[in-house]
């Protein structure tokens, strides 16, 4: 299958000729709101052109309909249809109705023989292994490892936490007064307490091992283990990033030594915008990450072709925002984080101590 190149039916002919003729495909499908209309060809662009038509007018106007085939029908079927269409081409669609790709006789003739694969891959990394997502499909760990994410993330970051709550208490006891002013700054100590115990557990490995999958994958390279080896460790969408951002902004947004409320806000902004995505990918790169064991990354890869196998038989459509949302694997970290808190406070009731303090 080769990708296809899109353009909305509003499109001006004059447009959608220049598409065409980059795509070097000899055809764009047009669509509307993301759904398959049909095709415009070079046939019908010299039609076009030969009766004058005006290349203002939007390509709808010249497209005509073509067959459509679906990721998951046969190579048998797809073949019959080649054989039946002039154009010598046929569609691929999802079960919204969206273009996936193009056939042609030379994806049958060992130039193309790679079944379709997703643009765009989100995972996280679990004690259990890695987790991968698509949006609609996920494999690898499943949702108990996902929560168990949360409530280990939970677990360390507690214990980072009564470590500030002791350190205090001893300082107190021993007639040490720490300003109400440098308080903020020992909130620090259980995220600190936190990334350095991730970064020497195994699940910082795992944590690479997924983002290497994902490039390959997102790189459309084969999934072996030499080459999977040869990405990148850090990845432009993996939510450290966006950690780092908000971690940023809030610590300028908060901090005493900027005495003006709009002026920190100001401030806060402009380093978030402009530092989150380097200090997130510094943090992934010594903190969040380190090189994966070839074990790991024999897991993420078989997370990565059992995805890849899902994605090119299964049956493709959007999913709803709800969907997305419970595939990424957030809620079950959450719940995780949750239900480790339930643990606690259970414990610290029976035993007598102030949760609250937490």
């Amino acid at each position: 299958m080769r990708p296809v190149p899109e353009v909305d039916g509003a499109t001006s002919i004059q447009v959608a000729t220049l598409r065409l003729a980059e795509s070097g495909v000899g055809m764009v499908a047009v669509t509307r709101e993301g759904r398959f209309i049909g095709i415009v060809s070079d046939k019908e662009l010299m039609h076009a052109y030969g009766e004058a038509v005006d290349r203002n007018s939007a390509v709808i106007e010249i497209a005509r309909d073509t067959p459509t085939i679906k990721p998951y029908e046969s190579a048998a079927q797809a073949v019959r249809m080649l054989d039946q269409e002039r154009f010598g081409a046929i569609v691929v669609v999802d079960d919204d109705n969206r273009p996936v790709g193009l056939l042609n006789a030379a994806c049958f003739w060992g130039l193309n023989l790679d079944p379709p694969r997703p643009g765009m891959v989100g995972g996280m990394a679990t004690p259990l292994g890695v987790y991968l997502t698509t949006g609609s499909i996920r494999s690898g760990a499943n949702p108990w490892a996902l929560a168990l994410t949360g409530a280990t993330m939970f677990v360390i970051f507690l214990a980072g936490r009564l470590m500030v709550i002791g350190g205090l208490e001893l300082l107190e006891k021993r007639g040490v007064l720490v300003p109400d002013s440098a308080l903020g700054a020992f909130d620090i100590i259980p995220l600190a307490f936190l990334l350095l115990a991730f970064r020497l557990s195994p699940i910082s490995g795992i944590h690479a091992a997924e983002h290497q999958v994902v490039h390959a994958i997102e790189r459309d390279e084969p999934l072996a283990l030499e080459i999977v080896k040869r990405m990148p460790r850090v990845h432009p969408r993996c939510g450290t990033n966006i950690a780092v951002g908000a971690t940023l902004f809030l610590l300028i947004a908060e901090t005493p030594w900027i005495p003006l409320a709009d002026l920190r806000l100001l401030v806060a902004i402009i380093v978030a915008a402009f530092f989150w995505r380097p200090a997130g990918n510094w943090v992934q790169n010594f903190l969040t990450t380190r090189p994966a064991s070839d074990k790991q990354l024999l897991n993420g890869i078989a997370a990565g072709e059992e995805l890849l196998k899902a994605y090119a038989t299964g049956r493709l459509s959007r999913p709803s925002p709800l969907v997305r949302l419970i595939n990424s694997g957030i809620l079950h970290v959450i719940s995780g984080s949750f239900a480790a808190y339930g643990v606690f406070y259970l414990l610290a009731t029976l035993l007598g101590f102030d949760a609250s303090k937490v």
